[in-house]
């Protein structure tokens, strides 16, 4: 089973996700902080992270961790504030 960590500081918006990404088979943890991420990353070793850019307390791009195989980075703008 894949696991899927999502990283997201607005509950309701990590809430929909988990519950729409658990119902097709995967396994979901959640974060909604940089420094949460980090430790749950280095516990679950995820398959794929939905990272928020825009978090409390670290900047998204520090949360990406370093990986020794490929990793495809995608970035999504929603509004202003994040261009």
């Amino acid at each position: 089973m894949s696991t899927i960590l999502i990283v997201e500081d607005d509950e309701r918006i990590r809430g929909v996700l988990r519950i729409s990404l658990a119902a097709r088979g995967y396994r979901v943890v959640t974060a909604e902080d940089g420094s949460s991420a980090l430790r749950i990353a280095a516990e679950t070793a995820p398959n794929l992270v939905l990272l928020q850019l825009g978090l409390p307390d670290l900047d998204g791009i520090e949360v990406i961790p370093p990986r020794p195989h490929h990793l495809t980075r995608f970035a999504s703008c929603s509004g202003p504030q994040d261009r």
